[in-house]
């Protein structure tokens, strides 16, 4: 079912534009003319493109059912989302060879047939090349698995072996036959090599290059296979040796291919810009870029008009040098992507190398390193918990180095890891530590002294040989918050406008200089502030400064400037201060006689406290005494009046109780509200939650359980009114707090609190 719905739509599409070419050759009659429309006309350009299209994802189709019958669809969409751009690139390829021919000849069918083919073996190389990669990731868990695990794994990739030799075998020989085909003289396959070499047509000859590129491609995946699987099944323990060979045999393939791309842009070159300036190679450059996908067509060839040409034989030299000129440009981009892999290849062979070198110059790490302990007994007896706390950074496994020797390192930046997860770290172009970044090959002086260096200061200007300087210290000027200030009292605010600019000798004094003086004066006032917190003292008057004698005489009279600037603003501040220090002392005086009322209502409310203790152990005693009583029911008679009682008091006390006059503004410090205590603290209590029992329950219920939830109601009653007694005592307290935060004083005479008894 699947299949079915994959060959839907190609299907449909071949069908349809087939029919609408059907159509126009019956009209025309004569191939030339077909031909002509199908070249000439946007829309025609365009149904050619989908049936292309169509036909290229048919045979993708095809190469998956006969080469790959293993690739499922969705590891198909897989390698498609990794291969968009080679599939893109193979598209226009097409196009672009379908343009150099010229459509009148009789060779395009030809054309058609090579240039397609060629187009699905470089899928098909691609798709090989994927599955290769994923028998290598394979191949690497055989370390990590034990048991059935392994067994499973390896049956796995024995079928993915059988699997790749259909491509192995039908790769090599579908391109052999492509090119005997195209080729018009018969002999062996060097001959016709030699004659696609030779050849003057540009299509032979860009066929040819691509051709052995498919191949190259083809022989480097076969080799590193080769390579890997020799590795794997002989040549366990020299791992780096190996990987030294197969490195140094993917740069090489690479090399090769760059060279190949190389040859066929050259040879591209010399046909579309021969007897053309720099400069116009370069503007079509510029326009190549713009629009990949640009047909290279001159701009009265898109067009609307419906006459035939009048002399095609003239114009078949200009186009071709169009065609290819685009095809050169192509090329191009591709060799610009081919050397860009070739550099990573070439990295990666060099790592390996400095690996093979170097990576037996390693220490072994040491129990300390690991495990932060030299004991082997007591590392020994509990070996599990040890290995735990060890796991190497790349593959997340325990290192053991007491049981397997030789399988872990330690690098100069004194991380550890095991040789086979550094080694493959390297070998994919990682020059650096997983963990610090630092090199990996680099000297281990040079590391130490890295990783030892003290944090740079951001005030001094780095050593520049005997000229290192110090950035001045340039203080931020703070200015007070004007919308926080009470309306009443005004601060001034310094800017850098209300500092006249001057000069001197004609140099500009500097802003920071200007600056210091201000922000000196609120440093000094900030001070005094905090002098008046303490033991009140008198204030001495600070001398002025004296200025240094070797100071030039130039900053001297700089200084002396800015003092006669400032002096009047210097001198209000000075008075600013004094009327806030009296404040100080004022607010310092109250804050006295507020500490001595709360240490006497702090006396007071212990007084209260003892007397709660009192009651409550009295109330533990009855308690007793009821579950000692023969009646109990009786003395739940009486608790349930004396609460009743006890209620009522508490209410008459709450309303008539007369409220304290106030006479005077208590002089009080002032706090925030969020200081203040809540009266019921924290246990909320509620009421009301005694159980309701129906007739039923009555005559079931045990007398003794029924005891217990009364006197837990009880108990939970009588912690109400002592919450309730609580808040009556801290109610004058809180009020006197609130009004003296909101700034109100409040009289309250007999008469009014007489009014409210009533």
């Amino acid at each position: 079912m699947i299949l079915q719905t994959e060959f839907l739509v190609p299907t449909c599409a071949v069908a349809i534009t087939s029919s609408v070419f059907v159509a126009l050759f019956v009209k025309f009659g004569s191939i030339g003319d077909f031909f002509i429309v199908i070249e000439h006309y946007t829309y025609t350009k365009i149904l050619t493109y989908v049936l292309m299209f169509a036909l290229f994802y048919l045979f993708c189709l095809f190469v998956r059912i006969f080469a790959f019958p293993g690739l499922s669809s969705a590891e198909m969409t897989q390698i498609y989302q990794k291969l968009n751009q080679t599939l893109a690139n193979t598209y226009i390829r097409i196009l672009q060879w379908l343009n150099v021919t010229d459509i009148l000849q009789p060779k395009v069918i030809t054309a058609l047939l090579l240039s397609t083919s060629l187009a699905q073996l470089q899928i098909a190389t691609q798709l090989f090349e994927a599955r290769v990669n994923v028998i290598y990731g394979e191949q690497q868990q055989f370390e990590m698995l034990r048991g059935q695990q392994l067994r499973h794994k390896k049956r796995l990739v024995k079928r993915l072996y059988f699997e790749i030799i259909r491509p192995i075998i039908l790769i090599p020989i579908v391109l052999c036959v492509t090119l005997i085909l195209q080729s018009d003289t018969k002999g062996s396959l060097f001959a016709i090599l030699k004659q696609h070499l030779q050849s003057s047509d540009l299509f032979m000859r860009s066929s040819l290059f691509v051709a052995l590129h498919i191949g190259i491609n083809y022989f480097k995946t076969v080799i590193l296979l080769l390579i890997n699987s020799v590795q794997i099944l002989f040549y366990k323990d020299n791992q780096f040796g190996v990987n030294l060979v197969l490195t140094f045999c993917n740069a090489f393939f690479d090399f090769l291919e760059t060279a190949v791309l190389t040859i066929n842009s050259a040879n591209t070159g010399l046909v579309a810009f021969r007897g053309i300036e720099l400069s116009s190679i370069i503007d079509k450059f510029k326009n190549i870029m713009d629009d990949k996908f640009h047909m290279g067509h001159e701009e009265g060839q898109q067009g609307q008009n419906k006459e035939k040409p009048k002399d095609k034989k003239e114009d078949v030299p200009l186009e071709q040098r169009s065609r290819a000129q685009y095809l050169f440009f192509s090329d191009l981009l591709d060799l610009i992507d081919q050397l860009r892999e070739t550099r990573k290849s070439l990295a990666k062979f060099v790592l390996a190398l400095k690996s093979f070198k170097r990576m037996g110059k390693f220490e072994e790490p040491t129990l300390e390193d690991l495990y932060k302990t030299s004991d082997i007994e007591a590392i020994k007896k509990d070996l599990e918990s040890f290995l735990e706390q060890a796991p190497c950074s790349i593959c997340l496994s325990p290192m053991d180095i007491i049981t397997e020797k030789n399988q872990c390192k330690k690098l100069n930046c004194q991380h550890c890891y095991h040789t086979g997860c550094i080694r493959q770290w390297i070998v994919q172009g990682n020059a650096k530590c997983p963990i610090c970044n630092k090199e990996i090959f680099e000297g281990g002086e040079k590391l130490l002294l890295q990783l030892d260096d003290p944090i740079p200061d951001d005030n001094v200007i780095p050593d520049f040989g005997d000229h290192a300087v110090q950035q001045p210290d340039v203080p931020k000027l703070e200015l007070p918050d004007v919308e926080s200030s009470n309306e009443d009292h005004h601060e001034p605010v310094f800017t850098e406008e209300k500092i006249p600019p001057y000069q001197l000798d004609e140099q500009k004094v500097p802003k920071a200089e200007i600056k210091n003086e201000p922000e000196k004066k609120l440093e000094q006032k900030k001070e005094l502030v905090n002098a008046v917190k303490e033991p009140v003292q008198p204030i001495q008057k600070q001398e002025p400064k004296k200025q240094p004698e070797n100071l030039p005489e130039v900053q001297v009279a700089v200084q002396k400037q800015v003092q006669q600037i400032i002096q009047p603003e210097v001198q209000i501040m000075q008075e600013e201060v004094q009327q806030e220090t009296k404040e100080e002392v004022f607010n310092l005086e109250e804050s006295n006689e507020f500490k001595i009322e709360e240490s006497e209502q702090n006396q007071f409310q212990l007084e209260e406290s003892e007397e709660i203790k009192q009651e409550i152990q009295q109330e533990i005693i009855k308690e007793e005494q009821i579950n000692q009583d023969p009646e109990p029911l009786q003395n739940t008679v009486f608790e349930y009046k004396q609460v009743e009682q006890i209620e009522e008091e508490l209410m008459n006390e709450l309303i008539l109780e007369p409220i304290e006059i106030i006479t005077k503004k208590p002089k009080t410090k002032k706090k925030t509200i969020q200081n203040l205590h809540s009266p019921f603290g924290q246990n909320k209590i509620k009421l009301g939650e005694i159980p309701i029992y129906t007739q039923q329950d009555v005559e079931h219920i045990d007398e003794a359980l029924l005891m217990k939830e009364i006197k837990i109601q009880i108990k939970q009653y009588l912690d109400c009114f002592k919450s309730i007694r609580e808040h009556r005592n801290n109610y004058a307290l809180q009020r006197q707090i609130f009004e003296h935060i909101n700034g109100t004083e409040t009289e309250i005479t007999v008469e009014n609190s007489n009014k409210k008894e009533e």
